[in-house]
């Protein structure tokens, strides 16, 4: 197998670091390049160490996923969300001590007091979807807002989701025509169904 001179001198310099310097007897020139020939207590320290993969470590730019696949919003997009609609004005307020909403709900509208609600590990199809209905409460005014069932602001939201689905993943797609299903027919769709042909 062909390792890189690089790859064996931050190895090296790994051992050095844990270690103490590399004894010259421990190393070897099979193939031209030096390989270690490390001493026996780094085997323990594989052991002993709970070395993270290189799988779960995130990478710059990558979203927390929720356990349906759905990205979770970070702090600073949250800061610019909350920004944006300031310039609305609309509030954005984050139910940290989970005191403002309902147990199952992930957020909310309150057109009442035009506020969104907002849980701190928000998805992004969360904040989305309560966007629309903000806009939707814009677009009408307060009293003709409040007049509209929810099923009806319920729509307008999943059409305005539906028109930007290309900003979306499959699973956040798939997750807010499993919303509007449960909305249309009274109960969640079974566990088998694969969303529809939108």
């Amino acid at each position: 197998e062909a390792w890189s001179a690089d790859h064996w001198l931050n190895s090296l310099g790994m051992v050095t670091l844990l270690y103490g310097p590399v004894e010259k007897s421990l190393l070897s020139t099979e193939g031209g390049l030096l390989k270690p020939k490390l001493p026996k207590e780094i085997d323990l320290v594989q052991e002993t160490v709970d070395f993270k993969l290189w799988e779960e470590m995130p990478v710059s730019g990558q979203n927390k996923l929720t356990t349906d696949g759905l990205r979770i919003m970070s702090i600073r997009d949250i800061k610019k969300f909350k920004s944006e609609m300031n310039l609305n004005n609309i509030k954005v307020i984050m139910d940290k001590k989970g005191t403002i909403l309902p147990e199952k709900a992930v957020g909310g509208f309150n057109p009442n007091t035009g506020q969104i609600v907002l849980r701190p590990d928000a998805s992004y199809l969360s904040v989305v979807h309560e966007s629309y209905h903000a806009k939707h409460f814009g677009e009408l005014g307060k009293e003709n807002y409040i007049k509209l069932s929810t099923l009806e602001k319920e729509e307008y939201v999943y059409r305005e989701i539906m028109k930007n689905k290309g900003e979306l993943s499959i699973e956040e797609i798939y997750e807010a025509q499993r919303y509007i299903f449960k909305l249309r027919n009274g109960q969640w769709p079974l566990s088998n169904w694969k969303g529809f042909d939108e």
